[in-house]
């Protein structure tokens, strides 16, 4: 399955938009920064606010504080809560070009618009 083209090109714009301050290691912290992962759900909160309105914690989004919940892996076309990019051997999960590898929102956006 193949991710949503639509869902892909608005995770991309909000990645550039210089809307989000980048975090480290969970999805969304106490200061509202955002892992790669986190403004994904964002935008799924966003364009689904019934849901977002059930949330108790700002650093956690359906009960997932580090990886995508289920609900937005299927809404966005994923297959993993955990998304690859690159190819078999030099794949790496986004958790890991975020969090370890540090690479900025902007990197993110080009190998998500161009490697999913």
């Amino acid at each position: 399955m193949a991710m949503n083209k639509q869902v892909k090109m608005k995770w991309v714009k909000a990645l550039r938009s210089g809307h989000y301050k980048q975090g480290f290691g969970t999805m969304r912290d106490q200061n509202d920064c955002f892992c790669v992962l986190g403004v994904l759900c964002n935008i799924h909160a966003q364009e689904n606010p019934e849901v977002a309105n059930k949330q108790f914690s700002k650093r956690s989004y359906l009960g997932s504080s580090g990886s995508l919940p289920y609900q937005v892996q299927k809404w966005a076309g994923l297959t993993s809560d955990s998304p690859m990019v690159g190819t078999y051997p030099n794949q790496s999960s986004l958790i890991t070009l975020n969090d370890s590898r540090k690479l900025s929102f902007k990197e993110l956006a080009g190998i998500i618009e161009f490697g999913m």
